[in-house]
């Protein structure tokens, strides 16, 4: 499973994006994780660095959603995004069963 990384143009962050995404990428070691959100397949995650989130996510999307993410409190969030979709990629949870939380969306 992939899942494509987006960051926003950085010019008020509020947290170290690079960081955050370092740690997740550490907490799912059986995702292949790269920087092609316009890729299709997967899912796509955009680091904001403040709630202002105006980064354009419209041509940003994978088969599995998009989570925009814009501050370290939604880690654990983000975290329950990719865990449901890893137990789907498994088929621990079957079709339409669960939900995949949004995180932050504004789009």
């Amino acid at each position: 499973m992939t899942v494509h990384i987006r960051y926003c143009g950085g010019c008020n962050p509020r947290y170290d994006r690079q960081a955050l995404a370092e740690r997740i990428r550490r907490r799912f070691p059986q995702i292949t994780f790269d920087s092609d959100p316009g890729a299709g397949d997967g899912a796509v995650v955009i680091f904001c660095g403040c709630p202002s989130a105006c980064v354009d996510v419209t041509e940003s999307y994978g088969t599995y959603g998009r989570f925009v993410i814009w501050s370290e409190a939604a880690q654990k969030r983000l975290e329950e995004f990719l865990d449901n979709i890893c137990q789907r990629e498994k088929g621990d949870l079957p079709d339409g069963a669960g939900t995949l939380p949004t995180g932050g969306e504004k789009a």
